[in-house]
C-alpha cells in the first residue's frame, strides 16, 4: 500500500494512527471548523509564496485520484527543464509527494516547501526529509532543499512586499541527516499497513503531539463517560498522563492526591462528591460590578497569517466585528465591522474608546482574550488604549469566576472556554437557526464578503455576524443570571 506525505507524518506520530487513516477512515472524527480553517490558511499562503518564483506552471491535480496524470505531467516538465513548477508530483517506493515549488536554474534543481507558520518545527523537517527521499529516489538531483515560512519581523507598509513577508531557509543538512531514519520508517509503516489487524497502542500524550489525532473518538471511547482521570480535561493532557503513570487511575483516587494545588484539588473534590462549590461573598461582590450603566461586548477576530492592514505583521490579531449591548437593553445593539476601505484598525480602536466613555463597566466573557488581542495589534493607538485605565479598569471577565474558583461546578470537567461552560451547565440552546455557529464560520463569512463590490451581499454578511454576536451576548447574559441565582 502506498504512502503520502500526510499519511507518513501521521505514522511518525503513531503507527496506529496511519493504519486507521489508511484502512478505517470511517472511524475518523469529523473535521473541526478549526482544522478546516487551517487547511484554507495554508492554501492561501501557498499562493502568495509562489510569487517568489512567478510564471510557473501549476500541476496540481483536480483531486488526489488524478495523481497518475499529475505524475506524467511532472515527468514531462522535468524532462523539459521547465524553470518553475508548482505542485510537482513524484512517487518513489510507493511514496507519493506533491512539492510546493520546484525550480530549475543554472543547470540545477531547487526544492521549496511552504509553511504558514512563524518557525520551523521538527514535523516540517521530517516533512522536507521525506520530500528529499522521494526526489532523490526518482533521480532528481536536488541541489538544495528549503522551507519558506512567515517572517515574524515583517510589518506591512502599503502594498504587501512578498519578499519581506516570507523567510527562506535551507534545511539541506538537516534533511540529509534524516535520510536513514526516513528510509527505515517508510519500510516499517508499509509493513504495518500490510497487516490485517489494527496495531495495539494505548492512548497517551502522542494523541495530541504534534497534532490532535483524527481518531480520538475511536481510541478514547472506552474512557468516555467513566470516572477515569483521563476525562478531567482541566488538568491538561501531560498532567493527566503523569498522574496515570503514578497510579492515579480514577477521580476517587485523585481526590486523595496531595500533589494538586488548592483550587484544582477543590475541583476534583466537587467532581467526586457531585456537589458545587460557591464562594458566595466574593462571587456576589464580583457580579455586583455589573451595574445599571454597564454593557456587554463581543469581539470577533482571528490571528491572520497574512497582514491584511497597514502596520500589521503575520499572525497579528485582526478584529473584524464588535457588538455592544447595554445590560438592561438586551435587544439594543451597536455594531462596528471592518471594511476594506478603512485599511487600518484605527476605527476599531476609536470605537472601543467611545464605549469606555459611555459605560461604567464593560462585560465580556474572556477579558484576557480581549486584552491580549489588543496587545497583538501592531498599532500605536492600541498601545494607548491598553494604557488607558478608564478602559482596562472597566473590563470585567466572567471567565475569571471559573478560573479563580469563585464557582466550581461538579458538571464541568473540561476547559473553561465559553462554549464548553455553556454546554456543561446546560445553558446552550439555539435561539433560532443561524448561518454562523462558531468563530471559524464567522471568520469565513467575513473573509468571503468584506471586500465585495455588491453592498447588499456585504450588508447581509455583516448582519449574519451581528446576529451571531448578539446570540453570544444573550448567552453571556444567561450565564450571569445563572450565577446570580447561585448566590
Amino acid at each position: 500500500m502506498s504512502l503520502s506525505k500526510t499519511s507518513f507524518i501521521k505514522g511518525l506520530q503513531c503507527h496506529k494512527y496511519v493504519y486507521l487513516y489508511k484502512h478505517h477512515s470511517k472511524f475518523r472524527d469529523w473535521l473541526s471548523p478549526e482544522k478546516l480553517s487551517k487547511f484554507k490558511r495554508g492554501t492561501d499562503i501557498g499562493y502568495y509564496a509562489q510569487q517568489f518564483f512567478p510564471g510557473g506552471i501549476d500541476l496540481k491535480p483536480k483531486s488526489h485520484y488524478h495523481y497518475k496524470k499529475a505524475l506524467e505531467l511532472t515527468a514531462f516538465h522535468v524532462e523539459q527543464k521547465t524553470p518553475v513548477i508548482y505542485e510537482a508530483s513524484f512517487m518513489y517506493n510507493d511514496v507519493l509527494i506533491f512539492l510546493d515549488i520546484l525550480t530549475y536554474k543554472d543547470g540545477h534543481w531547487y526544492a521549496y516547501e511552504v509553511k504558514s507558520s512563524l518557525e520551523i518545527s521538527e514535523t516540517y523537517l521530517n516533512d522536507a526529509a521525506l520530500q528529499y527521499y522521494v526526489l532523490s529516489g526518482t533521480g532528481i538531483p536536488v541541489r538544495d532543499m528549503s522551507l519558506i515560512y512567515m517572517n515574524e519581523k515583517y510589518t506591512r507598509k502599503g502594498e504587501v512586499d512578498v519578499f519581506g513577508l516570507f523567510s527562506i531557509q535551507s534545511v539541506l543538512d538537516d534533511v540529509l541527516s534524516r535520510q536513514q531514519m526516513i528510509s527505515s520508517e517508510v519500510i516499517k509503516q508499509k509493513e504495518i499497513l500490510a497487516n490485517e489487524s489494527i496495531p495495539e497502542r494505548e492512548v497517551g500524550v502522542h494523541c495530541y503531539t504534534p497534532y490532535d489525532c483524527d481518531f480520538l473518538g475511536y481510541c478514547w471511547k472506552k474512557y468516555r463517560h467513566t470516572n477515569s482521570i483521563l476525562n478531567v480535561e482541566f488538568l491538561g493532557i501531560e498532567k493527566r498522563f503523569d498522574l496515570l503513570e503514578k497510579g492515579f487511575e480514577t477521580i476517587e483516587q485523585l481526590n486523595k492526591n496531595a500533589e494538586l494545588d488548592g483550587i484544582v484539588s477543590l475541583r476534583i473534590q466537587c467532581l467526586f462528591d457531585k456537589k458545587d462549590y460557591i464562594d458566595k461573598p466574593v462571587l456576589e461582590a464580583y457580579l455586583n460590578k455589573v451595574g445599571v450603566k454597564s454593557c456587554y461586548i463581543d469581539v470577533l477576530g482571528f490571528k491572520s497569517a497574512f497582514p491584511l492592514v497597514e502596520n500589521a505583521s503575520p499572525y497579528n490579531f485582526f478584529p473584524f466585528s464588535v457588538t455592544v449591548v447595554p445590560v438592561n437593553e438586551i435587544n439594543n445593539t451597536t455594531h462596528y465591522y471592518y471594511t476594506h476601505v478603512a485599511g487600518t484598525h484605527v476605527p476599531f480602536i476609536e470605537f472601543l474608546n467611545q464605549i469606555a466613555l459611555q459605560y461604567d463597566s464593560i462585560i465580556t466573557y474572556d477579558k484576557l482574550f480581549l486584552l491580549n488581542a489588543l496587545r497583538n495589534i501592531n498599532h500605536n493607538e492600541a498601545s494607548v488604549l491598553l494604557n488607558n485605565k478608564s478602559f482596562t479598569d472597566k473590563l470585567i471577565g466572567i471567565k475569571e469566576v471559573f478560573n479563580d474558583g469563585l464557582f466550581i461546578s461538579s458538571k464541568i470537567n473540561g476547559t473553561f472556554d465559553f462554549e464548553n461552560v455553556l454546554t456543561e451547565l446546560n445553558l446552550k440552546n439555539t435561539f433560532k437557526k443561524k448561518d454562523i455557529n462558531n468563530i471559524y464560520e464567522a471568520t469565513a463569512v467575513f473573509m468571503d464578503n468584506y471586500a465585495v463590490d455588491n453592498k447588499q451581499i456585504m450588508q447581509d454578511a455583516m448582519q449574519s455576524l451581528l446576529s451571531y454576536s448578539s446570540d453570544n451576548i444573550r448567552y453571556l447574559d444567561r450565564l450571569i443570571s445563572f450565577l446570580k441565582k447561585k448566590i
